[in-house]
């Protein structure tokens, strides 16, 4: 079995990086849990991870990916970067060859979060966003997106328009799976189920939302997969944004994929991240 994490973060008390949230204010979580590389790679080490894609911290260091492309560079290939890039910027194709070349090897457009307000949101399939998608699309780069519910049909548009860009959608799109099945709550991310391009990142948060209803983590899990296959369902622990440790984090995951298949659960736990970042299998 190979377990790969496709959203781990790192932060460090270390002035050379310094830090600069989306949305002005430093999310809680960073504020209490702060894990270096040095931790995470211990924590994977304990699990027995064999990779992990390290999402950079948009609520700590916002676009400034340094932090996170130094992790690569120490990790010797066992983890990947998925950098930050404001997609509005005029310079965000050169933003883009930066940090790739520094060692990313995906990109996220983190639109919505717990720092940021909820109304008048930046759209991700706005005409200034188009040189930022077009260099995506050039370099073959996935990109993890996270956004409000009510933004989800923009990931419609920009599936067709960049058909061959893999898209993420972070904590399934953020969408509420604690009611249980059938899951009508659920119904703005599966009519995205028909874009082939459109990956769901099942996160902690979404397994801890479905744990008391009637279906379980397990449950909400097999649905997910029903809709959009397991080889576009991918785990990321979210870890330490989730509070617990790594290993009780896998355990979690461990119990929701109780009711998939054995071919399905391997999608979930590493295949699938594979495809999403094949930097992972070299």
């Amino acid at each position: 079995m190979t377990l790969i994490d496709i959203h781990a973060h790192v932060i460090t008390t270390d002035d050379r990086y310094p830090r600069a949230p989306i949305g002005g204010t430093s999310s809680q979580w960073s504020q209490r849990r702060q894990v270096t590389w040095e931790q995470l790679r211990a924590e994977m080490d304990v699990v027995g991870m064999a990779g992990a894609a390290v999402v950079q911290a948009s609520t700590v260091y916002g676009y400034d990916n340094s932090y996170v492309v130094d992790c690569v560079a120490m990790s010797e290939g066992r983890v990947t970067g998925v950098a930050a890039v404001d997609f509005h910027s005029p310079d965000a194709p050169q933003a883009i060859n930066r940090w790739t070349a520094a060692g990313a090897s995906g990109l996220r457009l983190f639109v919505a979060g717990s720092t940021m307000p909820e109304d008048d949101l930046p759209r991700i399939d706005a005409p200034s966003t188009m040189p930022a998608w077009e260099r995506a699309a050039e370099l073959g780069m996935s990109v993890s997106i996270q956004l409000s519910v009510a933004a989800l049909p923009q990931v419609v548009a920009v599936a067709r328009l960049f058909p061959d860009v893999p898209l993420i959608l972070d904590h399934a799109g953020r969408v509420d799976l604690s009611s249980g099945p059938p899951y009508t709550d659920a119904e703005a991310v599966y009519r995205l189920a028909d874009c082939g391009s459109v990956h769901l990142k099942v996160t902690t948060r979404n397994f801890r939302d479905a744990a008391s209803s009637r279906g379980g983590a397990s449950g909400m899990l097999s649905d997910l997969v029903s809709h959009f296959g397991a080889e576009r369902v991918a785990w990321g622990s979210n870890f330490p944004a989730s509070e617990g440790s790594l290993s009780a984090l896998v355990d979690m995951l461990d119990e929701a994929c109780a009711e998939l298949t054995r071919e399905d659960a391997l999608d979930v736990l590493g295949r699938t991240a594979l495809s999403l970042y094949p930097i992972l299998g070299r």
